[in-house]
């Protein structure tokens, strides 16, 4: 089966086109036992500067291969006129629903679908129709690369599309939005530690605790207490923060002491190259209590140059060969 992570990454990059109308971060779509979410606001996103140089060359990375969204080839769904907002939910290690707020020609979407997937399966979400696809990688064409294969659960409450990768967690989120499961409240200890100082914020989200399943990987993930980013523009800089909450103040001692000396090691190997001296520069790492922060801030007019040239390469690469 589809791992969660892989599921709800492939719905979230939804998020990263520009929509249509602004759309901040709803607390009525987000479950009350919400282990984390992330959201993008997006006509921040298409407002800032680097929104528009990231969807220009898009645009011509798809025209050079002559290619159309894979989303929109597979959904039907057209980033640019019908979907405004994402946020993604995370209930568990593999639970977990994603909202897509938007205009939606919910007919045109099942028989686009259909037509790359199979046909549907008829499922029910509480008291919501809902639809079932068993994702075959080799019905996906050129993207079966990295393909795993799963479920794809879809279902519409109030005008608003609700995704999964499996029936329970649809169902979660359906019962969220239509007001039979409790959300999560705006003073509640996610949404209340997203950065918002930002003059411009198109992407943010917090998360809780590790499960404890996790603990095993490394004796600081049973340390981590929660924490939050946020991603956007300020006085112009393309500013990426976070924080992570640790459990004790010489935890984040060490941890902070670990990250300046990766820090430092990836200053030492970049020395030979100064476009990369100068981005790592603009890493910032503090710690004040049990909080660890870090900060990365370039100017919008140095990371739209560097982004022009990384997809001139991008194009270069994927064009068709001559025989």
């Amino acid at each position: 089966m589809m791992t969660l992570t892989r599921s709800l990454f492939a719905i979230a990059a939804l998020a990263l086109i520009p929509g249509l109308q602004a759309d901040e971060l709803k607390t009525e779509d987000v479950n009350a036992e919400a282990r984390g979410f992330w959201h993008c606001d997006l006509t921040a996103l298409r407002q800032s500067s680097i929104g528009k140089e990231f969807t220009a060359q898009i645009d011509l990375v798809l025209a050079s291969i002559n290619e159309q969204c894979p989303i929109r080839m597979v959904t039907g769904i057209d980033l640019r006129k019908d979907l405004q907002g994402s946020t993604v939910v995370v209930l568990g290690p593999r639970d977990g629903y994603a909202v897509l707020n938007g205009t939606f020609d919910q007919e045109a979407i099942v028989q686009a679908i259909n037509s790359n997937l199979g046909a549907a399966v008829a499922g029910q979400a509480g008291d919501v129709a809902s639809w079932v696809w068993t994702i075959e990688c080799e019905k996906i064409g050129k993207g079966k690369a990295g393909c795993q294969g799963g479920e794809l659960h879809l279902a519409f409450v109030k005008g608003k599309l609700v995704a999964s990768c499996n029936a329970a967690s649809l169902t979660k989120g359906v019962e969220t939005l239509s007001g039979k499961s409790a959300a999560i409240t705006a003073d509640s200890t996610l949404v209340s530690s997203v950065r918002k100082d930002l003059g411009s914020t198109f992407l943010s989200g917090a998360f809780g605790p590790a499960p404890e399943e996790f603990h095993k990987f490394h004796p600081l993930i049973a340390k981590y207490a929660g924490g939050s980013f946020a991603v956007g523009e300020k006085d112009g800089n393309f500013v990426a923060s976070g924080n992570a909450n640790l459990t004790d103040e010489t935890t984040s001692q060490q941890v902070l002491t670990m990250a300046n000396g990766f820090l430092a090691m990836g200053q030492m190997q970049a020395a030979q190259e100064p476009e990369c001296v100068e981005l790592l520069k603009g890493i910032k790492l503090s710690a004040d209590g049990k909080i660890v922060s870090g900060e990365f801030t370039v100017s919008v007019a140095d990371l739209i140059a560097k982004m022009k040239a990384g997809f001139a390469e991008c194009r270069e690469e994927m064009a068709p060969k001559a025989p």
